[in-house]
């Protein structure tokens, strides 16, 4: 396994034809085979099915001679992995494929040649290049002792690479130690070394934190006692016993307990990752920013910074990002941190870190984020022409309208790139060839991406644009800027500017007008020492020359970015995007940081407003108050003043938001929106048709995972015409879904859930009122169920009218009881002219016969018709009352009343007995002797007697 984690190995395709395929096979896996072998850059799945294809015919009885489908899954792994990063899984059957291929039998024994596993050891290169497994590696440390006349030190290299990658494994690196432990005992090797060696083993393994050293720490104690004769010089460094419990007791103290709950959240979130998506990621995120923050600084520090001693903290973080990418390879934010990591730690290499972006873009090839990372990081090692092949293999080849690698707004975001790459080399070296390279990489992209993306005109034309500047660009790269005369006009310029700097320095605003006056101002020098030469006009061109980048960046961003206190990341923002077009590699990559610093700090101080409640906005008082008596209309009162006072708070606070943060002069409320449908997305699907688009803001809700879309969202225009142009799109088809595009209405929309303009006449007008359904729900296909017949209406809408044309479909339950179904439904339309043709004399029939038909009711028996007219209300509107109604008939059933204002008498409490029971046996009996008489009289109620008077009873009854 290579040092640098490897580059991407896999087998060698000359040995595909030294497999033995002349057996008979069945004719459809001669098909499969010959596809996966002739054709490149099938989709994933083609190999999946492939393997299980040939895996059901080896296991299959009829055909004894199953070794031919096994050469043809060796024949297929080579190929799939060239493609596709493989599993754990996948590259043990390969191997163990390879072993039985491999493996001979001598003196009643099965043994492997070294010829043959050096080979076993390259697919396990490959298998470490793509996941760290701990598995795998110990089915491949017990299969090389298996191995007839080994190498024992092209062993001893694979265990020692092993212990320091895979064995700092957290929670299961202890296996790896024990099973090289174990390779040492049983090596040949004398007594003397193999103790020196396991005590080595023994002694690294306690200075990493590891789940399972408190217990190898015994084990040593144990083991160090019975060998320390032989380890006598041992001694002079220290006891290492001593090293060693100190050691693993600092990390216990720190961060023991903590690493062990997140080992059991991770096993937590992996079990219940098939039912929660984004847990195990969120999980992984959290951890891994705890061991950079706390673990890898505590072990820095114990291991000290001693020269030639290896960074033991850099290779354990690094097992802990290896660790997360093979549960969750797809996620790109795991890809970007372990990548950012690694450039910011100065002991990882070059190789490196290519090595892993390269991983990261065949793991998730649809993330541009990935790519452009991976274009840099080329760039740093100035690998060009890998870069060429790598971009050559991975994108312009596999690229395919049927199998896109990602969409367009990642395919530009890659082009931009590698174009700035090949702009970069070529201003560098000055060669003149470098315009001819320069002009094939764009004529290279644009190719690619018109092939891809016909649709996209305004992305091409990006690029076209692109390509013209870089042109005028390198035209002026060997000509000097003369310099201008300092005229008065230049100099009152230049006073007149660091007057207005040295005022308002702090604002981000005026450097930013600065900026662009100096970019015209630099131009304008140049043209004017040599305008009969060029004969270009001075008022529309505004690129810099090469003399005036430099200017820019130090007259302007660099001292602006030392100055500015409101909003600094416009400020990095804007240099970011001028050193990306105009400057050199270093000063691109220092303004990215900057950039990226400034947008994180800006994303931390970023304060979510919080949309006013009721429950918010009545602030009561800690302090405790006598309670007062609360009459009814006190009641009534109090809640008719809460409630106007928050309905007006909310409005202020609605207004506020709205107006501080989205500019809603040319205004349109776009609902019905997919849910999957992102801002990008919708801004190109509206800039076709309207460019003028200057702002999209999408209403998305905060979960677990992530924000999620609410499926509407607010577009504003330039002006008054694109805004009225855009209203014409009403109905527009976006990803499948037809959004509604209306007029924007400041006095409904709500900043956390904003609710689309009241347009209820026009809405009742393409809502179809569909009546008289009691023998449908009496069907046996329905039984009164809302969502089957709901399913069945749809069905016979969509066989009449487009799928587009249809909005909602409303099928009313009954609010008790079995809930079944109501007797009618509405169902909305895009337009009114969709409800016209349906209730014509034609339409009107053949849809009611659509509905019995879907139904599976038989009308000549039964008969029954189908009403069929135009509703008076919206679906939105019966919705609003139905719950308006379901809250007045709970907030009745929950009022609390109070008894004095009622009616019902007061009831006594049955008092209790105090007397003693000698005394209530006395009055017994006295009860039972003037029984039958009339005149025995009511004794009054007993008062409450002293324990005096309880001692004198008591002394009465004794007598």
């Amino acid at each position: 396994m290579s040092q640098e984690n490897g580059s991407i190995s896999s087998f060698s395709e000359d040995d595909a034809d030294d497999l033995d395929l002349k057996e008979e096979v069945p004719e459809c896996c001669q098909h499969i085979l010959s596809v996966t072998m002739d054709c490149k850059h099938l989709s994933y799945d083609h190999y999946i099915n492939a393997l299980d294809h040939f895996r059901t015919h080896n296991a299959s009885r009829s055909f004894p001679t199953s070794s031919i489908y096994s050469n043809a899954m060796l024949a297929i792994f080579p190929h799939f992995h060239r493609e596709f990063p493989l599993s754990e899984t996948l590259h043990r059957e390969w191997m163990e494929l390879r072993i039985q291929s491999f493996t001979i039998e001598r003196d009643g024994e099965w043994t492997l040649p070294w010829d043959a596993f050096l080979t076993i050891r390259h697919l396990f290169e490959g298998a470490c290049a793509d996941y760290w497994s701990v598995d795998l590696t110990l089915w491949y440390l017990q299969n090389s002792q298996q191995i007839e006349d080994c190498d024992w030190k092209c062993l001893e290299e694979d265990l020692l690479m092993v212990v320091d990658t895979i064995g700092l494994h957290y929670s299961r690196g202890d296996e790896i130690w024990v099973a090289c432990r174990e390779w040492y005992t049983q090596s040949e090797i004398t007594m003397e070394s193999r103790i020196a060696k396991i005590d080595a083993l023994y002694r690294r393994q306690l200075q990493i934190p590891l789940q399972q050293n408190d217990l190898v720490l015994s084990e040593y104690r144990s083991w160090y006692s019975h060998n320390s004769h032989v380890l006598s010089n041992a001694m002079q460094d220290g006891d290492p016993l001593e090293k060693a419990t100190s050691t693993q007791r600092i990390y216990s103290r720190s961060f023991g307990r903590k690493l062990a709950h997140f080992e059991q959240v991770l096993t937590e979130a992996l079990q219940l990752e098939t039912e929660k998506s984004g847990s195990l990621e969120q999980s992984w995120l959290v951890y891994l920013e705890f061991v950079l923050s706390n673990v890898i600084p505590m072990i820095n520090r114990h291991q000290g910074c001693e020269d030639g001693k290896e960074d033991l903290g850099l290779k354990v973080m690094q097992v802990f990002y290896e660790r997360a990418i093979k549960d969750i390879c797809m996620s790109s934010s795991i890809w970007t941190r372990y990548i950012q990591f690694l450039q910011k730690h100065t002991n990882a290499s070059v190789c490196q870190l290519q090595s892993i972006c390269e991983r990261s873009v065949r793991n998730v090839y649809m993330d541009s984020s990935l790519w452009c990372q991976c274009i840099l990081v080329f760039e740093q090692g100035q690998e060009y022409e890998r870069l060429d092949r790598f971009l050559e293999n991975q994108l312009f080849e596999r690229q395919s309208p049927q199998n896109p690698v990602m969409d367009e707004h990642h395919a530009i975001s890659v082009l931009l790139m590698y174009c700035d790459t090949a702009r970069r080399r070529c201003f560098d070296t000055k060669n003149p060839e470098g315009l001819v390279r320069l002009r094939n990489v764009f004529t290279k992209s644009i190719e690619f991406f018109v092939q891809s993306y016909p649709d996209s005109s305004v992305y091409q034309f990006q690029l076209q644009s692109y390509r013209l500047h870089c042109e005028f660009l390198f035209e002026e790269q060997g000509s000097a800027l003369a310099p201008a005369p300092h005229s008065s006009n230049a100099s009152d310029w230049e006073e007149g500017w660091e007057k207005v700097l040295a005022s308002r320095s702090s604002q981000a605003v005026v450097w930013m007008q600065y900026y662009r006056a100096l970019l015209i101002r630099r131009r304008i020098r140049y043209l004017e020492s040599d305008l009969d030469r060029t004969g270009l006009n001075t008022t529309t061109v505004v690129y810099p020359s090469q003399l005036g980048i430099q200017a820019v960046r130090k007259s302007c961003f660099e001292r602006a970015s030392q100055s500015v206190q409101d909003t600094p990341l416009v400020v990095f923002e804007a240099w970011h995007t001028f050193e990306r077009e105009h400057g050199d590699l270093p000063s691109f990559l220092h303004a990215r940081n900057l950039y990226t610093e400034a947008l994180e700090q800006h994303t931390k101080n970023a304060k979510v407003p919080k949309v006013a409640t009721e429950e918010s906005l009545i602030v009561i008082s800690s302090r405790k108050r006598p309670r007062q008596q609360i009459t009814g209309s006190s009641v009534s009162r109090l809640r008719s003043k809460k409630s106007d006072t928050g309905s007006t708070k909310k409005e202020s606070c609605r207004k506020e938001y709205l107006t501080a943060h989205f500019d809603v002069t040319h205004t349109v409320f776009v609902s019905n929106i997919d849910k999957e449908v992102t801002e990008d997305r919708l801004r190109s699907a509206i800039a076709e048709s309207v460019p003028s688009v200057q702002a999209v803001r999408l209403v998305a809700k905060k979960r677990a995972h992530g924000l999620k879309s609410r499926g509407f969202a607010y577009v504003s225009f330039a002006d008054e015409e694109s805004c009225q142009a855009a209203l014409k799109l009403d109905g527009l088809v976006v990803c499948g879904k037809s959004i509604s595009i209306q007029p924007y209405d400041m006095s409904t929309a709500d900043a956390s859930n904003p609710s689309p303009p009241k347009n209820e006449e026009g809405r009742a007008k393409r809502t179809l009122y569909i009546g008289n359904l009691q023998m449908i729900l009496a069907s046996n296909t329905i039984r009164g169920n809302a969502s089957a017949l709901k399913g069945v209406l749809q069905d016979a809408v969509s066989q009449s009218v487009d799928t587009f044309e249809l909005k909602d479909i409303y099928v009313p339950q009954e609010q008790r009881g079995n809930r079944h179904a109501k007797k009618y439904a509405l169902v909305e339309f895009t337009s009114e002219d969709v409800v016209d043709r349906i209730l014509s004399r034609e339409e009107q029939q053949l849809f009611q016969q659509k509905i019995c038909s879907c139904a599976n009711v038989n009308t000549e028996e039964k008969n029954f018709s189908i009403t069929l007219r135009r509703s008076h209300m919206s679906i939105e509107k019966i919705k609003e009352q139905s719950q308006q109604k379901r809250k007045k008939s709970k907030g009745q059933s929950g009022q609390k009343v109070n008894a004095s204002e009622t009616n019902i008498p007061a009831q006594q409490s049955n008092l209790i007995d105090l007397r003693p029971r000698s005394i209530n046996r006395k009055k017994k009996e006295k009860l039972k002797l003037y029984s039958g008489t009339e005149e025995m009289k009511m004794e009054p109620i007993a008062s409450m007697k002293s324990n005096q008077d309880f001692r004198e009873l008591f002394l009465n009854v004794g007598k």
